[in-house]
């Protein structure tokens, strides 16, 4: 699954710009910018060089909670190793007067845009922080991270360990399950798969993360634990900028309970998406459509594997035996809590976007996506004709007959 935005609140790092605070706020104190400035610039040098020491320096010494924390995740996350650390502050604002009162000077509230990429992985990552920063005694120190929306990195909910491989970094809790370690491996046959589908222009590294439980992966995403219960995985990324950094997130109950080539298909299903994002420079996911996206990346993953297609179409081909007919899912149908099984909609995903590829080849389901990212490309209804040499309804009438026969002509 593909979620196409994500914020993320964690250590800050540097290289910033400041803008005018909001029209009618309090102005900003004098030097608080390139106080600001000077923070961030201690905390990315710190960061970088895993100097833990150096960090807590510049956070505020009446804030005991926030420095043992802040502790603990530059602790973990310099043990994995911090290749680049950089930030930009979208907006600086006075803090309200009551914030300010409680701590006793004045302070700002700086959103900032935190650039991230570990020992390991090649794309930097983007999320967001957003910092409370006050003035002791000309002094500009962190004094909270918990006055904006509040999204951990990993390495914030505890300690973490890293293994790499040549295609990948994995960053699990330190309590996440013993297949944590087995994930490199899989990881390496998966993207020379997605390389043969999609080439080799997107990241030659992954990052994956592996939380400890269910309950961490939905306060990695600022999610409800249900909306992650039925996933596996999913590839993370900043909707906002074209090509931004994708990292996978595992969701280790759902995953914990797959075979190994299930787990193979799943890991090879994010990979797709993190180079279709990467690869086409999407904001989000352009104008694809969600079941291409998500049946191109399990027609990918699933191919060649030796899977009974009736098994694994089982949820549609259930209640199309009941009398259902088969409709192609919604990009709501293919999220979760979007009103619809998401295994029926997913079902219904892939079997369309394997009965086009048994037809016209597998390639076409990059081409169609490869045209749809380009700005201005019309809808896929439009481009089908060019790229299957016949139109969207025939195609979906065929997949529609094939799924009423059971697939049996797929066996």
């Amino acid at each position: 699954m593909l979620l196409a935005a994500a914020a993320g609140l964690g250590l800050a790092g540097c290289s910033t710009t400041g803008r005018a605070p909001d029209p009618g706020g309090a102005p900003v104190p004098a030097g608080a910018r390139e106080g600001v400035q000077r923070l961030l610039a201690g905390r990315s040098h710190a960061l970088r060089s895993g100097d833990v020491t150096a960090l807590l320096a510049g956070i505020d010494p009446r804030a005991a909670a926030l420095a043992r924390a802040q502790e603990a995740a530059a602790t973990a996350v310099t043990g994995v190793g911090v290749a680049q650390w950089s930030a930009e502050v979208l907006r600086l604002r006075r803090a309200p007067r009551r914030r300010e009162e409680e701590l006793g000077a004045p302070a700002v509230l700086a959103d900032v845009a935190i650039r991230e990429r570990l020992d390991g992985e090649d794309a930097v990552v983007r999320r967001a922080a957003h910092l409370t920063v006050v003035d002791r005694g000309g002094s500009w120190l962190l004094a909270s991270t918990a006055d904006g929306p509040t999204t951990p990195a990993l390495w914030d909910l505890g300690p973490v360990r890293a293994a790499r491989s040549g295609r990948s970094l994995v960053v699990a809790a330190a309590s996440a399950p013993e297949w944590a370690e087995e994930v490199p491996a899989v990881l390496d046959e998966a993207a020379a798969r997605v390389d043969e589908a999609w080439g080799t222009g997107w990241p030659r590294r992954t990052a994956v993360l592996v939380p400890a439980t269910a309950a961490d992966a939905a306060r990695l995403l600022h999610r409800d634990p249900a909306w992650v219960a039925p996933l596996a995985a999913l590839a993370v990324g900043d909707a906002s900028v074209p090509g931004s950094g994708v990292r996978v997130l595992v969701q280790p109950e759902q995953f914990g309970r797959l075979s190994a080539t299930g787990r193979a298909v799943v890991l090879t299903h994010e990979l797709v998406h993190v180079a279709a994002r990467t690869g086409l420079g999407l904001r989000g996911t352009g104008s694809l459509p969600l079941w291409l996206v998500e049946g191109a990346a399990d027609q990918l993953a699933r191919s060649g594997r030796g899977l009974d297609p009736a098994e694994l179409a089982r949820p549609l081909l259930q209640r199309v035996a009941a009398g259902m007919r088969p409709t192609v899912p919604t990009d709501a149908e293919l999220r979760p809590g979007g009103g619809a099984p998401l295994d029926l909609a997913y079902a219904a995903a892939w079997t369309l976007c394997e009965s086009i590829a048994r037809r016209h080849g597998a390639g076409v389901l990059v081409e169609l996506q490869r045209r749809l990212a380009v700005p201005g490309a019309p809808d896929v209804s439009a481009l089908a004709p060019a790229v299957l040499g016949e139109d969207l309804p025939a195609a979906e009438e065929r997949w529609r007959a094939e799924v009423h026969d059971g697939l049996a002509g797929w066996r």
